[in-house]
């Protein structure tokens, strides 16, 4: 095809040490020489002291309270301030991904990855991200991206290795420059490169192109939900475990996966519906605990902490685990209450929602407990499958809109939304908007303005999140270079809007 993109220049080689004897993996930083993303501290091995379920039953996702020990860390954390976790990926796709490649039989064999001498492509390296001397298997489980969206480029390498006409014309057909193609490829949820190999099964390439082109897999940031233990160097972190299909077979997301099967071996079974759901409760463990160590840093802060003015109304919306670093704002409260020079202290509400009230309320024994020493004031709640409850946050924010434009525009509250971006968080601010639109009998452009002088003022804040953020982004992109597609992506996500990987899939 005339429009195909200009064929990259192979450059790196795999040579295998035969002469060392095969490695087993080994926890490890394989990433050591590329700088960790919005790092402000070194890599520290948090030891894992539990991961405690916060959910049961069926029709719900697997939540987990993650409680790392970081005595010794040379920063002091609060919460809401955001960790990233360094995963790995999974190894049972790791090797199935190396067996479609030919190369399983060598993947724990040491071997160097160097560049080409004759190359001919100008200033080549290995990436930084790739250690020069590793096996395969350590390469993929903790360097490389896998389920990365691969580029035109990667694509149009990719044919070189295709011997069918039509795998050849299909992959063609995907990284043309002017291809309509490769968008909905994107948006068809097989677009990553294990999929990419089922789908054009004569396609062959070598293990060095696939090197060359696959991206860094990038550590996830998790928010501090709050501290225990002594002198609060535990730090608890809520995740519920990211899952899909592929060719019917079940995979997880990256990071919730890892953790979790990481973390299995602490967890015992409960018969106790209560103690499961009940948040930081301990489970039974056995006597021989495994030592479990995770390597995370801390990022740069994004302000997200609770406010230390309580004369202001505090308002928290947090369906799911982003009720998470709420529980560490009224834990916080709770400690400013005991200042015995405090004269006026304003009232605080949650909004919080799930499926269930009995099996995935996330941290209600710790809510709870705050409703009852008077630092939480409202506890309001929805669940999306018991229809006696309102069914979204966003249902019940519009019960109490009257409210919470007073709190907001005549008492100086805070609001603060944790949760997921490309729903939730979109229509909670929808409906703020809508809210104060009605409350002061203006137009939505006028009341959308009064929201940005509050996100300006900082006091509405959003820690929000997408699942996968990489195929969303290159979609939009793509529907940018369309101009008359640019009001619907707008329509998605506003451009302002901060979003976070959370986890990819």
């Amino acid at each position: 095809m005339s429009d195909l993109p200009k064929l990259p220049v192979e450059y790196l080689e795999v040579n295998y040490d035969v002469s060392e004897p095969p490695h087993s993996p080994t926890a490890s930083i394989s990433q050591i020489k590329a700088p960790m993303p919005f790092a402000i501290s070194e890599i520290f091995w948090a030891d894992v002291v539990s991961a405690n379920s916060l959910s049961h039953g069926d029709d719900v996702k697997n939540i987990y309270d993650l409680v790392l020990d970081m005595k010794g860390f040379p920063h002091k954390l609060v919460p809401g301030d955001t960790i990233g976790i360094c995963p790995r990926n999974n190894k049972d796709e790791v090797e199935k991904l190396l067996e479609r490649l030919g190369v399983k039989e060598h993947m724990d064999i040491p071997c160097h990855i160097g560049v080409k001498p004759d190359s001919g492509k100008k200033k080549a390296s290995v990436p930084n991200h790739i250690l020069s001397f590793s096996t395969l298997r350590e390469i993929f489980e903790s360097c490389l991206d896998l389920h990365a969206v691969p580029k035109k480029l990667f694509i149009r390498a990719l044919l070189e290795y295709t011997s069918d006409p039509k795998d050849h014309e299909s992959l063609s057909n995907l990284c043309g420059r002017k291809s309509e193609k490769y968008t909905e490829w994107i948006a068809s949820g097989r677009s990553y490169l294990e999929a990419l190999l089922m789908d054009h099964p004569s396609c062959l390439p070598s293990i060095n192109v696939v090197l060359e082109h696959l991206p860094r897999l990038l550590p996830r940031p998790y928010s501090i939900a709050f501290l225990s233990g002594e002198a609060d160097t535990q730090i608890h972190i809520a995740f519920s475990v990211i899952k899909f299909y592929v060719e019917g077979e079940k995979r997880t997301g990256v990071c919730s996966g890892w953790l979790e099967q990481l973390t299995s071996k602490l967890r015992t079974a409960s018969d106790s519906a209560a103690s499961l759901c009940s948040g930081v409760e301990a489970l039974s463990i056995s006597s021989e605990k495994p030592q479990i160590k995770i390597p995370v840093f801390l990022r740069v802060s994004s302000g997200f902490h609770a406010p230390a003015d309580l004369s202001r109304p505090l308002i928290m919306i947090g369906p799911g685990v982003g009720v998470a670093p709420f529980i560490g704002f009224l834990q916080e409260r709770e400690k400013q209450f005991k200042d015995a020079n405090l004269v006026t202290v304003n009232q605080s509400w949650l909004f919080y929602g799930c499926r269930y009230p009995q099996r995935d309320m996330v941290y209600s024994n710790e809510v709870k407990r705050h409703l009852a020493n008077g630092t939480l004031d409202k506890y309001i709640l929805a669940h999306s499958r018991d229809r006696s409850f309102s069914k979204y946050v966003q249902d019940n924010i519009r019960l109490h809109s009257t409210d919470i434009c007073q709190m907001l525009l005549e008492e100086g509250a805070y609001l603060y939304v944790c949760g997921d971006a490309l729903s939730m968080a979109r229509d909670v601010l929808a409906v703020i908007v809508d809210s104060i639109a009605k409350y002061k009998d203006i137009n939505k452009t006028n009341a959308q303005q009064i929201v940005m002088q509050l996100q300006a003022e900082g006091r509405y804040k959003e820690d929000v999140w997408t699942i996968q953020d990489d195929v969303f982004r290159m979609y939009s992109k793509a529907m940018a270079e369309d101009k008359k597609r640019q009001v619907m992506m707008n329509a998605i996500v506003p451009p302002e809007r901060r979003l976070v990987v959370c986890d990819m899939v």
